[in-house]
């Protein structure tokens, strides 16, 4: 350990203010807590964020610990993405592990086969409190665990999927999952609702990552320097708020923005005890245009799906 002191600073995963450190401190290399740090073997980001303190302390020299046990080096650093687009903006999205609890599911919006899914609310600083379990959206320790333990389930199968190279993040948010996406590679995010392209925006500026975020409309058919340009997209939370019209401009402008054979990953909100026959039927109903490779539960209340772009 050296003797200089660095600057406190905030969780980057839970929020906890943590007081000055020195400056080759793992965990303040990291931006995490402690215990945030201790738990980076369960989860993909704080693993990501492990990395990169290994590699800066490995530059600046001495062994690296996590809980007292000793912690191997790993080439990779934390992808940092950076974008010459004159609109690129650093962006970052919210810490999954503060994510909060939903309410219970509400019926979805009906269309050819309903969705068993739930929506979020559509203000961004009601998101905040919708992600983060707080205000109207406290129901109390218990859920939340639950809820944070499906969070981390939904991580770990969206870092599995292996989105990478040019990624759209349509109607993303507030941008609790940018900072994912962002950091798996070169992020364009689009929302038009007021407020949330800036939420974005202050999010992944404040993980150092770099992204394009507009304040466009995601469902617009794309430019034609768009279309097709994409290998990768993320739905978050997106299907459950439509209606049926909205839902379908989505899907097929999404679809519009991927080359052939481009992924898509939805993460949404599903009933508990959800059927997974019901569930594969009706995301591909609703997802025109898209083979759907695979679909499951992530805990009691969430979904993930992987489908590809079929050829034109």
């Amino acid at each position: 350990m050296t003797g200089r002191l660095a600057a406190g600073y905030t969780c980057l995963w839970c929020g906890t203010t943590c007081g000055p450190a020195a400056a080759d401190d793992l965990a303040t290399l990291a931006r995490l807590c402690p215990d945030c740090l201790g738990r980076a073997g369960d989860n993909p980001f704080l693993r990501r964020r492990l990395r990169a303190a290994i590699e800066a302390r490995s530059r600046i020299g001495g062994s690296a610990t996590v809980a007292g046990a000793a912690v191997a080096s790993s080439p990779t650093p934390l992808a940092v993405v950076s974008s010459p687009a004159p609109l690129a903006v650093v962006s970052s999205p919210a810490p999954l592990a503060a994510q909060p609890v939903p309410p219970r599911p509400a019926p979805s919006p009906p269309g050819r086969l309903a969705l068993p899914l739930a929506a979020p609310p559509d203000d961004p600083d009601a998101l905040d409190d919708w992600y983060l379990a707080r205000g109207a959206f406290d129901r109390g320790p218990i859920p939340a665990a639950a809820w944070l333990a499906g969070i981390d389930a939904a991580v770990e199968r969206v870092d599995a999927a292996g989105l990478a190279g040019r990624i759209v993040e349509p109607r993303c948010g507030v941008g609790f999952w940018s900072v994912l996406l962002a950091s798996a590679g070169e992020l364009t995010a689009l929302d038009d609702r007021p407020g949330m392209a800036d939420r974005t925006t202050a999010r992944l500026v404040a993980h150092r990552l770099r992204a394009h975020v507009h304040a466009s409309d995601p469902a617009a058919p794309p430019r034609a320097d768009e279309a097709g340009r994409y290998d990768g997209a993320f739905l978050g939370f997106a299907l459950s708020r439509l209606a049926p019209g909205p839902r379908e401009s989505l899907v097929a402008a999404t679809r519009d923005r991927l080359r052939d054979g481009g992924r898509l990953v939805v993460v949404d909100l599903g009933r508990p005890g959800v059927d997974e026959a019901h569930l594969r039927a009706a995301l591909s109903e609703h997802l025109t245009g898209f083979r759907l490779a695979e679909a499951a539960a992530a805990g009691p209340d969430l979904i993930v799906a992987v489908a590809e772009r079929a050829d034109r």
